[in-house]
C-alpha cells in the first residue's frame, strides 16, 4: 500500500508532466503506425552514361543495324528502373495513366535499346518502344522490389541530358542519379548530406518534422542537465519526455530515406 500511495502521490504532483509524456507517447505510436501502414508509391530511376566511341577516329567505322554509317560520337546509357515504393504498378493495379518515357535531349539518334537485365519481373513482361530520341517503357508486372535494367546506345555530338515523364496514381518518379552517382558508397557525414539532399527534395514535410524533433530532443536534454545541476536529482517526467521524443525522431528518420543506390 505504501508503494501505491507513493506512486499515486508522485502522479498527482507531476500530473502535468505525465499528461505531456502521454501525449508525446501517443503521438509517437500514431506516427509509427501511420509510417508503417501507409502506402507509398515510388518509381526510382538511375542513369549512368559512358562514351563508347569517338567520332572521326581513323580506322574505326560504326554502322547501325541497317548498315547506315554513324558519324557522331556514340554513347551508352544504362538505365535502372525499380519499384522502390510499396504499391503494385502492374496492369491489374490500374495505376498507370501514362507509361514511363525517357527522352534524350538535343540532336540525338537512338541506335538501339534493349532490356539488359531484370529482377523479380519476367523479361517478357517488359516492352520497349524506340523512337528517334526517346524510349517508352511499358510493363505488365511491376511490384514492390521489381527492377529493370535497360541499355540505350545513341549517337550525338555530345553527351545528352535526360528527361523523363510518366503518370501513375499515388506514385512519384524520383531520379537518384544526382544523389548516388558521384558517391555511391558514401557514409558518415557525406552519406548523411546526400540523404538530406534527397529528403529535402522529395520528402520536405517529414524532413522538417525530423528537424523539429531533433530540436525538441536537444531542448529536453538541456532541461535535464540544468535541473540536475540545480536540484541534484533525476527528473523522471522529463526523462519520459526525452525517451518519447527520441522514439518519434527515430521513427521519422526512417521515413523518406534514399532507396539503395542500385537493386542489381
Amino acid at each position: 500500500m505504501g508503494v501505491v500511495r507513493a506512486v499515486g502521490g508522485w502522479l498527482k504532483d507531476n500530473q502535468h508532466w505525465v499528461g505531456a509524456a502521454g501525449i508525446l507517447i501517443g503521438t509517437a505510436i500514431s506516427i509509427y503506425t501511420y509510417v508503417v501502414t501507409r502506402e507509398s508509391g515510388e518509381v526510382a530511376l538511375k542513369f549512368n552514361t559512358v562514351k563508347i566511341a569517338e567520332a572521326g577516329v581513323p580506322g574505326i567505322k560504326i554502322s547501325d543495324k541497317q548498315n547506315n554509317p554513324i558519324t557522331g560520337n556514340v554513347f551508352g546509357c544504362e538505365i535502372i528502373i525499380w519499384n522502390s515504393g510499396n504499391l503494385s504498378l502492374g496492369e491489374k493495379a490500374d495505376r498507370i495513366r501514362e507509361p514511363l518515357t525517357i527522352a534524350f535531349t538535343g540532336s540525338v539518334k537512338i541506335i538501339d535499346a534493349t532490356v539488359q537485365d531484370t529482377k523479380y519481373v519476367p523479361a517478357d513482361a517488359i516492352k520497349l518502344e524506340r523512337h528517334e530520341n526517346q524510349i517508352t517503357v511499358a510493363w505488365s508486372q511491376f511490384d514492390q522490389g521489381d527492377a529493370i535494367k535497360i541499355f540505350v546506345v545513341y549517337a550525338s555530338a555530345a553527351q545528352s541530358s535526360i528527361t523523363y515523364r510518366g503518370r501513375f496514381l499515388q506514385t512519384k518518379i524520383t531520379d537518384l542519379s544526382e544523389f548516388n552517382e558521384e558517391q555511391p558508397n558514401s557514409s558518415g557525414i557525406a552519406g548523411y548530406r546526400e540523404m538530406m539532399k534527397y529528403n529535402i527534395k522529395y520528402h520536405i514535410y517529414s524532413t522538417l518534422m525530423q528537424a523539429l524533433m531533433l530540436v525538441a530532443l536537444f531542448v529536453c536534454f538541456l532541461m535535464i542537465i540544468f535541473r540536475n545541476l540545480r536540484e541534484s536529482k533525476w527528473s523522471m517526467p522529463i526523462a519520459i519526455c526525452v525517451v518519447a521524443i527520441f522514439f518519434i525522431n527515430t521513427v521519422m528518420s526512417t521515413f523518406g530515406r534514399v532507396p539503395s543506390s542500385s537493386p542489381f
